[in-house]
């Protein structure tokens, strides 16, 4: 007899798979019957979960916010790695995400679904914002950022400029890949807000001791 999957695990696995045909087909062109289609099952099924293709975009998106915030806050508690482990580490998971989600379904949020793009802006001013003040408090502490500039200034800045410059109207403007560009991004601020220390031990790959 075949054993029946639990409600909560179909709808997880149902959101799974929508990022993963988001992010290669973008999400305006697609209906609830291709995405159901895409994914095997009958569009009884998808609806049972979601009433709309909105509701479903939100959901996927939403999971991935709290897995990204999860991700980041593990690295920046994590005493016992190095400061400049943590900031490689977050700025390391921030770039796959961004490499991960794809310029298609980035650009269709932001230019069709203004309600979910402001989600995903609230996320980075918000809850980026507060783990990025705590690292950097750390490394003020370990005199890795320059202790000359207000600390409560860099955050920030870093958020405001992150959330003006990681979208799809500059993508469009930048002959480059997104993940490409923040990359960019980070070493052009950092080369500011580091100490000479923390410069030099965070381009070399160095390790403090």
């Amino acid at each position: 007899m075949r054993q029946r999957i639990p409600d909560a695990e179909r709808r997880k696995h149902i959101i799974e798979r929508s990022r993963t045909i988001f992010q290669t087909r973008g999400v305006s062109a697609l209906s609830m019957d291709e995405i159901a289609s895409l994914q095997g099952i009958s569009k009884k099924t998808l609806y049972k979960f979601f009433p709309n293709k909105a509701a479903l975009t939100e959901a996927t998106i939403e999971e991935r916010i709290q897995e990204i915030a999860a991700s980041l806050e593990k690295i920046v508690c994590n005493s016992a790695l190095p400061f400049l482990a943590r900031l490689r580490g977050i700025f390391g998971i921030v770039s796959r995400q961004i490499a991960e989600v794809g310029e298609s379904f980035m650009k269709d949020i932001y230019y069709h679904e203004p309600e979910l793009w402001e989600l995903i802006d609230k996320f980075r001013r918000e809850r980026v914002f507060g783990i990025v003040t705590k690292l950097l408090e750390a490394g003020m502490k370990d005199g890795f950022i320059r202790n000359d500039i207000d600390g409560r200034l860099m955050p920030l800045l870093f958020v405001n400029a992150v959330s003006s410059v990681m979208t799809p109207a500059q993508f469009v403007k930048l002959p480059f890949p997104p993940a490409e560009l923040f990359d960019a991004f980070i070493r052009i601020l950092f080369v500011g807000v580091l100490s000479e220390k923390g410069r030099r031990r965070f381009f070399s790959q160095e390790e403090e001791k």
